[in-house]
């Protein structure tokens, strides 16, 4: 329902679909992979650090944490922005060590076949890295 809100034009708030359950956790990673990514194609500005303000509890899972952030390298390099991995690694300085590991081979940018069949798909060049004043 949350992606079928954004494909339909809107922009659902994450936390009016999150539950307080066993899988509210688990729950919110996917939501806010799904509003990352949905972001991003459609040239809003959005990064991990925005997600690690809004929900707190998100940093006591550092391989979820880790995961977001290799979501966002990828999803940049997907969309034509051509992120650094030196500064995703400054941005994050508690997980320099694993982004270096994993940030170091090229991301999966997508054919161009593939990339001409994804809809959505906008130019981002000239978004910012990461406004983190903006609050929502």
């Amino acid at each position: 329902m949350f992606e079928d809100l954004w494909k339909a034009g809107g922009r659902p708030s994450i936390a009016a679909f999150l539950t307080d359950d066993e899988n509210r956790a688990d729950l919110l990673f996917e939501l806010v992979h799904l509003d990352l990514s949905s972001r991003l194609k459609k040239g809003e500005d959005a990064c991990v650090e925005q997600y690690l303000e809004q929900f707190p509890e998100l940093i006591q899972d550092r391989t979820g944490v880790i995961e977001l952030i290799v979501a966002e390298f990828r999803l940049r390099g997907q969309n034509g922005m051509h992120p650094k991995p030196e500064s995703f690694a400054a941005r994050f300085p508690s997980y320099a060590d694993e982004l270096a590991l994993l940030l170091k081979q090229p991301p999966p940018f997508p054919s161009a076949s593939a990339s001409a069949s994804v809809p959505d798909s906008v130019e981002l060049s000239s978004l910012p890295q990461c406004n983190r004043s903006r609050r929502w």
